[in-house]
């Protein structure tokens, strides 16, 4: 019998964990996210708290927000924190 290892297939435990370690990392209030994705800081609280998943506009949303800026000499993985400045790749 193989040993329980602890780890499980929670999405929202898992994205909770990376989200707030994420944000922390980047040194971002959680009103400055909501102001930035237009939702409501409960929302993110829950994000971050693992109660609740982001709905497919708001992973869209995320996903473009979190990803490292490119820049032309190419992407950086430690962005500003104004995503909204950044370059889609």
């Amino acid at each position: 019998m193989a040993a329980k290892t602890g780890l499980g297939c929670d999405i929202r435990r898992n994205f909770a964990i990376a989200f707030k370690t994420w944000r922390q990392r980047n040194s971002l209030l959680l009103k400055q996210i909501a102001a930035d994705l237009g939702v409501s800081i409960n929302t993110v609280n829950l994000w971050e708290m693992g109660r609740r998943f982001p709905s497919g506009k708001n992973i869209e949303a995320l996903t473009a927000y979190t990803a490292p800026a490119c820049h032309p000499a190419g992407c950086s993985a430690s962005w500003p924190p104004n995503a909204r400045a950044a370059i889609a790749c």
